[in-house]
């Protein structure tokens, strides 16, 4: 059973974070109009909120948003070996919001199975 509130999507493009003085980059992986994961290996620690910066493939400005590590991965428990973190966004334009669901929407379309 699928425990996801929102579907997600592949997106592999560059994350720009900060907390609490402490900036880390990364890469997402998957992207959902809830939250992202990031993969890299400066890891917050779960419950920081972090401030987010990263492009869409739509040509539009830079997505800001804030957000809270739900979950992390260690390099050790990490099935495919990428650490990193996933990210639930608190704090986000409703128009950024929007171009979201657009890309999901346009990626589970791409991909539909029957």
């Amino acid at each position: 059973m699928e425990r996801r509130a929102y579907p997600r999507a592949q997106l592999k493009t560059s994350v720009h974070l900060h907390s609490e003085g402490a900036l880390a980059v990364g890469f997402s992986d998957n992207i959902s109009e809830g939250g992202l994961f990031v993969a890299t290996d400066q890891i917050f620690p779960q419950g920081s909120l972090v401030d987010l910066q990263f492009s869409l493939p739509d040509g539009g400005s830079f997505v800001q948003a804030r957000g809270e590590v739900r979950w992390t991965w260690a390099r050790d428990r990490a099935t495919d070996g990428r650490p990193g973190m996933g990210v639930q966004f608190t704090s986000i334009a409703d128009g950024d919001r929007a171009r979201i669901a657009r890309f999901v929407a346009d990626r589970r379309e791409l991909f539909y199975e029957d």
